[in-house]
């Protein structure tokens, strides 16, 4: 099991015993490795790995050596079963005027972001278009400006994350793609030329947010800041807009079996994080319920791994088997 660390921008190689194999470190102390965050990794071409940054992938073989890294535009998401890439270009923050006149853009705003698949075997040539989907929403506190010369500044803050904000999942099925934005309780499967394959949906209404989803989430933002960091981030909570209604759903995970999961959006009396599971074809297997405290990092075939903190704040890795239950 590989754990990409993004602060420290380490890859640990762990054995399912709790001992920790393999450190490799991809910090660029020589200008040699990656020097802003990890953002994803995953097995590529049998035992070597490939290491996201925005606008770059490194391949890191074996040992943990850095064998060369490829330039792309966007943001590395995922890969598929034949070593090609996801790759995302975000259309940048929406607005809501294109007259220049200055113009309050405060509250929740969605743009759209296109999704490609790129070969990246010695250089990034672009395969395919997936398609062009929703991006996760965003909270926009501010104004736009102003026309200067020809152009039209916009000048936006953007909070994140967005409170109850509906989020975006994309994710690789070795030879497609899965995607749901959380408007409706629902997910689409794509090729990898981009062809819609399938629709998977399920009558299911939203949740209404309420007054104490709304205190919980508050809280939880302000926990563990410093006295002048909450003051801020207090102001900036009271600023932007609440939805009426939670998402359809909050997140997407595929396991080793092709199953989909779909996750629950958190809510402050929940006892437990549910998630809703279809196998391959879509059709509804039931539902898991993993402790409230736990995230979800991946589902194999018969186990998962989930994220806890121990009373001391660290982060731990806690690998536990899935039984079906008849």
């Amino acid at each position: 099991m590989i754990a990409a660390e993004t602060n420290s921008r380490e890859l640990r190689a762990h054995a399912c015993a709790n001992d920790s194999r393999r450190l490799w470190s991809v910090t660029d102390r020589s200008r040699s490795g990656p020097s802003a965050a990890v953002s994803n990794a995953w097995a590529w071409r049998g035992d070597s790995l490939l290491v996201a940054q925005t606008g770059r992938v490194w391949v890191v073989d074996a040992q943990g050596h850095l064998v060369r890294s490829i330039l792309i535009r966007g943001s590395a998401i995922c890969g598929f079963a034949d070593g090609s890439l996801l790759v995302s270009r975000a259309g940048g923050v929406p607005t809501r005027s294109a007259t220049g006149a200055a113009e309050d853009v405060t509250g929740l705003a969605r743009g759209k972001s296109a999704y490609i698949r790129y070969s990246v075997e010695d250089s990034a040539a672009m395969l395919d278009t997936i398609g062009v989907f929703f991006s996760s929403e965003v909270s926009g506190v501010g104004t736009l400006s102003a026309p200067r010369g020809e152009k039209v500044i916009t000048r936006t803050m953007v909070v994140s994350p967005t409170p109850f904000g509906r989020l975006t999942s994309v994710r690789c099925d070795r030879d497609q793609v899965v995607v749901g934005d959380g408007t409706t309780f629902e997910y689409r499967v794509y090729s990898m030329r981009g062809a819609l394959r399938r629709i998977v949906r399920m009558a299911r209404p939203k949740a209404a947010v309420t007054a104490e989803d709304i205190r919980f989430y508050k809280n939880e933002q302000l926990t563990g800041l410093d006295a002048a960091s909450a003051s801020a981030r207090r102001t900036d909570l009271e600023s932007v807009s609440y939805p009426k209604t939670m998402p359809a759903f909050h997140r997407i995970v595929i396991d080793d079996r092709r199953r989909v999961w779909l996750e629950d959006f958190p809510r402050a009396s929940d006892t437990g994080a549910r998630w809703t599971v279809f196998d391959y074809e879509g059709r509804l297997l039931g539902t898991v319920t993993v402790p409230k405290d736990a995230r979800v990092m991946s589902i194999g075939a018969d186990d998962i791994v989930l994220r806890r903190r121990d009373p001391t704040g660290a982060a731990r890795l806690e690998i536990y088997g899935l039984t079906p239950v008849a």
